[in-house]
């Protein structure tokens, strides 16, 4: 397997920032331009669509946060922004923060092969190969993602998941890169690309939140954003009620479009309610069946839904939508689709 070498350039450049303006020296514009069109954070941003506007809020955010002479502003804000609260975190934390950074980039094999045994952990053994461990860029503007260019992660969110699973944010990520499925969405009848995009992207972040978030957000977990991620969850049963009408609607030629779902998904790219269902699925000692029929993402489904209707006291999906899906898993899983 090639190993590309761990990018820190972007987040070893955010502290350099952040001692600049504790030292109350302005950020000038060519030096904010210059951090921006790094690589790692140039590429995070062009990849997520940040807009600009965002990208000088965050700019702000770090001189009212790091400066000093900006603490009276700061005080009346930490209270109920939770931005500047993340913000802040960056130098509350600064020193384990960089001790960890310094601890990563003398083990960065030991990083990536915890983050390669956690994702397989939650793959079949015939998705356990992998050619090339994706490029690993850490930055400090805020959250996480993957794409073609890589696995880019704040390092916040890396010092917190790898304080309970070394590599599990990475790995989370990595699931998405090794997980395949036998829908290619590229290759469906433009009738199904809505509903199938949404089936697909809720069994993919459903059971990639088990490599990481498991391990982090549950009930009465010490992690200082665990409410703010199990309010999120709160939401997952109306999204389940609310998604069982529109795959009923489909049963009657009522077609939603990708958009349409992303909506309904309340714009969490599956993980409400993927996470849920794959939590159901865990409690009850099911997941191990989700793993092994990956590849079928109708199966995280119909498991689920086996579960809610025996339990009776969270939200199940209808007969109709359970039959329409058996539909679409004979015409795409089965092969009956030309």
């Amino acid at each position: 397997m090639h190993r590309n070498p761990i990018d820190f350039e972007s987040v070893d450049a955010y502290y350099r920032l952040v001692e600049k303006l504790e030292s109350e020296e302005s950020i000038t514009d060519a030096q904010w331009d210059d951090f921006i069109n790094l690589k790692g954070n140039k590429l995070y941003i062009e990849k997520n669509n940040i807009p600009t506007e965002v990208i000088n809020l965050i700019r702000d955010e770090m001189t009212i946060c790091y400066d000093p002479k900006n603490d009276s502003i700061l005080s009346s804000k930490l209270s109920n922004d939770i931005r500047f609260q993340i913000r802040k975190r960056y130098q509350t934390n600064k020193d384990a923060y960089t001790e960890h950074i310094q601890w990563l980039k003398k083990n960065t094999r030991t990083l990536q092969d915890s983050a390669l045994n956690l994702a397989k952990r939650y793959l079949p053994d015939k998705m356990h190969h992998l050619d090339t461990f994706p490029n690993i860029f850490f930055h400090g503007l805020w959250d996480g993602s993957a794409n073609n260019k890589g696995i880019f992660v704040d390092i916040i969110l890396q010092y917190d998941f790898d304080k309970r699973r070394l590599g599990s944010f990475i790995a989370h990520e990595l699931h998405h890169f090794m997980m395949k499925s036998d829908i290619d969405l590229l290759n469906v009848e433009g009738v199904d690309k809505g509903i199938l995009w949404a089936i697909i992207s809720i069994q993919t972040e459903g059971v990639a939140d088990m490599v990481d978030k498991s391990s982090i957000v549950y009930e009465n977990s010490d992690w200082w954003l665990n409410d703010q991620y199990m309010a999120f969850l709160n939401y997952a049963e109306p999204v389940i009620v609310e998604l069982n009408q529109y795959i009923i609607d489909e049963s009657n030629s009522v077609a939603h479009s990708e958009s349409e779902y992303r909506q309904v998904l309340q714009n969490s790219v599956g993980h409400l309610p993927g996470q849920y269902i794959a939590e159901k699925i865990k409690q009850n000692g099911r997941l191990q069946e989700v793993i092994d029929e990956i590849h079928n993402p109708f199966t995280f489904f119909f498991i689920y839904n086996e579960i809610a209707v025996q339990k009776g006291n969270i939200p199940y999906f209808s007969k109709v939508a359970i039959d329409y899906l058996k539909v679409l898993e004979q015409k795409y899983i089965a092969g009956t689709y030309n």
